[in-house]
């Protein structure tokens, strides 16, 4: 969490920004997660947490991970906002997120993002996903976010943009 990093804004009287952190549902039963949020609903600090929430922890699932019915019931015990959204469906995240971010900014403390979706192969190489329901796999859930977006820029006549934007992706390397 940016939890220190928003602390020490706050010290340095800087106004303006906005932490953001990103993780899976099974991140959300760990230590660090719930004092970090804590932490930052005390203190109401400008956060944006991001949680994929795709049904697994990895090959754990979600009823055997936590015993909330939906991750956004955790939001309502740190005291803050939560919002959930189709994780496949980009427009519907960017707007969740424009206004997490917006309120964030606004001094409404942290907000808690949850984007339903599934993880479309297995957690690492060794994962075949078998565990996976293929009821799930076929559903809505199911999509492949970058297939939509695809086919959302192709459908407004911006398939030269997403060439461009998927060679970027590509070819970007974190580390040169």
């Amino acid at each position: 969490f940016p939890v220190t990093i928003l602390l020490a804004k706050r010290m340095k009287k800087e106004k303006g920004s906005v932490g953001l952190t990103c993780l899976g549902d099974g991140a959300t039963s760990t230590g660090s997660f719930h004092e970090g949020l804590n932490v930052a609903a005390v203190e109401k600090l400008p956060l944006v947490v991001v949680v994929a929430d795709n049904a697994y922890a990895y090959s754990t699932p979600k009823d055997r991970q936590f015993a909330c019915a939906d991750l956004l019931d955790r939001a309502k015990g740190y005291g803050i906002e939560g919002e959930g959204v189709d994780g496949t469906d980009p427009e519907a995240c960017l707007n969740v997120l424009g206004r997490a971010v917006q309120k964030a900014r606004e001094g409404s403390g942290p907000q808690l993002v949850v984007g339903r979706l599934l993880r479309l192969c297995g957690h690492g190489e060794h994962d075949d996903d078998l565990y996976v329901e293929k009821d799930l796999k076929n559903s809505e859930r199911g999509r492949d976010c970058l297939g939509v977006m695809e086919k959302m820029t192709q459908d407004r006549g911006m398939g030269k943009d997403w060439e461009k934007w998927k060679e970027s992706a590509q070819s970007f390397h974190p580390l040169s």
